[in-house]
């Protein structure tokens, strides 16, 4: 009984801690370190710093010059052209497609410095290489009732057939699964149209029409992870397809949203340009009726994208020169994040404490930096 109740104290506090300072006591003894690595204690771990305060701190994700690192032999030539998606439990997804490696999936636990490579489909149906013509669109999401993390891949090839297509990977059984939903046959996802998040009660989204990108034809392409099927969602009565507006989906308090923006000017440098951000929220999941125009902020001068929420619902944002800033709506105040590293940022993302393997140990080529609250210091950053 003393036994078990020393080490149910232990988990307690062990699992108060960031995982930095985990990966350090697993040295102090064998017990320790076959309790940090149980799943259960990943569990708790996860639990409990999940529901501490959200989005305290960001990451960046920035090219280093080293050229011998595997990691490297894979996006050593990719400035600008990685995505990334989630966190999924602190798990992210990175993307890239060329021409002639084609698509190269990886995916990366920032606090534990895991990663692992995602493996090319063992079955030949699934279209991999790809050409000029034709666009990719991944999302990471995760199945409760198998515990298992999943990363659905849609590919629409235009040369030399028209081919949609759509695969899953298990990351469980380490294998892809091609997906044959008739939906699909008819859909045409609207470019990258989310943030790096869009996972809401079990499904990952989309933007997506059939036939012209008109306001009739728009609507919402979702995925299920638990079922693995496609749906349709509607949207709320605006016009999202025109050329003078773009929009993007996000997580805004455990809701789907909608935000909707002028799009940028060709010369937005030499022209002096405001944007105001429309904020749309499903507040029933799944009831079309339930959209609802929260707020409007804005104008806001020489702003690019949103690239999502932070906080206590601050807006983060991307200037036309790179630069990520935090906007609070109801002081209408903004400060500059990482503003010294404007021309070497690849891209800027909530960050989340897990201990969740992704099964890969090596180190990247990629310089993480993490930020703490600006409000308090403005250039606070931990290099780790």
């Amino acid at each position: 009984m003393t036994r078990t109740c020393t080490r149910d104290v232990l988990s307690n506090i062990l699992c108060r801690l960031r995982v930095k300072s985990l990966k350090r006591f697993q040295c102090v003894c064998k017990s320790w370190y076959a309790l940090i690595r149980n799943p259960s204690f990943v569990t708790l771990h996860l639990h409990f710093h999940s529901r501490q305060k959200k989005n305290t701190h960001l990451f960046t994700l920035n090219h280093l010059p080293d050229q011998e690192n595997k990691f490297s032999d894979y996006f050593k030539h990719t400035y600008g052209s990685i995505e990334i998606f989630g966190p999924r439990n602190g798990i992210y997804c990175l993307h890239e497609s060329t021409t002639f490696r084609g698509d190269v999936i990886a995916l990366m636990n920032v606090s534990s410095r895991e990663f692992k490579f995602v493996p090319k489909p063992a079955e030949q149906s699934i279209i991999w290489h790809t050409g000029s013509l034709s666009k990719e669109f991944i999302e990471i999401g995760f199945d409760p009732k198998t515990n298992d993390y999943k990363v659905v891949f849609l590919k629409d090839r235009i040369y030399p057939t028209r081919v949609r297509q759509a695969a899953v990977f298990h990351v469980s059984s380490n294998s892809w699964k091609k997906l044959n939903d008739p939906l699909l046959s008819h859909v045409t996802v609207y470019r990258r149209s989310c943030i790096t998040d869009t996972y809401v009660n079990g499904n990952v989204h989309w933007l997506a029409f059939e036939g012209d990108p008109s306001r009739k034809d728009g609507y919402i392409l979702s995925f299920d992870m638990v079922g693995e099927v496609f749906a349709k969602i509607k949207l709320p009565d605006l016009r999202i397809c025109e050329d003078q507006y773009d929009s993007v989906f996000a997580v805004r308090n455990e809701s789907l949203s909608l935000i909707v923006y002028p799009m940028t000017p060709h010369y937005p440098m030499e022209t002096s340009y405001t944007k105001c951000f429309d904020v749309w929220v499903m507040q029933e999941y799944g009831n079309d009726s339930s959209w609802t125009k929260q707020f409007t902020i804005g104008p806001i001068a020489f702003v690019e994208r949103l690239l999502g929420f932070w906080r206590n619902g601050e807006f983060l944002l991307e200037d036309g020169w790179g630069c990520t800033s935090s906007y609070e709506p109801s002081t209408q105040k903004m400060e500059k994040l990482f503003f010294d590293q404007c021309q070497l940022l690849q891209h800027s993302c909530i960050y989340s404490e897990s201990l969740v393997s992704v099964t890969g140990n090596a180190k990247s080529d990629f310089e993480i930096v993490i930020e703490d609250r600006p409000s308090l210091q403005l250039d606070s950053r931990v290099q780790t």
